[in-house]
Order: C-alpha cells, then sequence, then structure tokens
C-alpha cells in the first residue's frame, strides 16, 4: 500500500475524521485539502477518501482509494506524499500507534512487516527449497 493510502487509511481507523482538537486531525484534514486543490474539489481520489470514511472496515473501499490513487498519480506528487508521511509518523506516534496494515490480493503471496522477511515457494522440490 502506498503512503497516501495508507496515512488515510489508519487516519480513518483513528478517527481522525470526527476527532477535532489534536495535531492527527489537523494533518489529515490539511492532507485531504491539498489532495482537493491539486486535483480538484471532486476528482476521483476524494470521492474514494469520503467512501473509506463512510465505510471504514471495507476492505474494497481500501482497494478503490488505492487504485485511484495511483490512477491520479497522487502517489507521486511530492507534497502529497510529503504530508501523507508526516502523517503516518504522528499516527504512529500516538499510544498504540504504531500499527502494520498489509492489505493481500491473489494467490501465492508473502507478506512481512516491521523489518522481516517472507517467501513463497511454488513448484520447488523440497532439497531446494531455502531454509
Amino acid at each position: 500500500m502506498d503512503p497516501l493510502t495508507a496515512a488515510i487509511v489508519a487516519a480513518v481507523a483513528a478517527g481522525a475524521a470526527k476527532v477535532a482538537t489534536d495535531v492527527v486531525p489537523d494533518l489529515y484534514r490539511g492532507l485531504k485539502a491539498l489532495i482537493k486543490s491539486k486535483f480538484g474539489e471532486q476528482n476521483a481520489v476524494s470521492k474514494a477518501v469520503d467512501e473509506v470514511e463512510a465505510d471504514p472496515e471495507s476492505a474494497g473501499q481500501k482497494i478503490v482509494l488505492e487504485e485511484k490513487v495511483k490512477k491520479a498519480g497522487a502517489d507521486k506528487d511530492a507534497d502529497i506524499v510529503a504530508a501523507a508521511k508526516k502523517l503516518l509518523e504522528q499516527l504512529e506516534a500516538q499510544p498504540g500507534g504504531a500499527r502494520i496494515m498489509q492489505t493481500v490480493t491473489g494467490n501465492y503471496n508473502a507478506q512481512a512487516a516491521d523489518r522481516s522477511t517472507a517467501s513463497v515457494n511454488v513448484n520447488v522440490p523440497k532439497e531446494d527449497r531455502p531454509r
């Protein structure tokens, strides 16, 4: 998941869209405003963010958000990525804030997080598999 999508999903999960007295909600609102200023008020990314806010538990909405972010090139915009990373840093600094979020789609996936490794061995003879 790109930093922008991860920041939005994590902020929504933390309740940043509804809380009004903390640095995290301010950064979240700032990120949303930056997206709107760069891509327009009714852009696909903003609409996808609204859908994630409306249904934060929906894995499908998170996937749609990630697709819209990539299609719009928002994940390549230096200002937006910097704002998203700053938001993620603040979320991680909150009590209980260091969370690992991973989304997997398809078959033969391996997930690793926080300086760990993972691998998938498909149709590899037992004697040739890494140990």
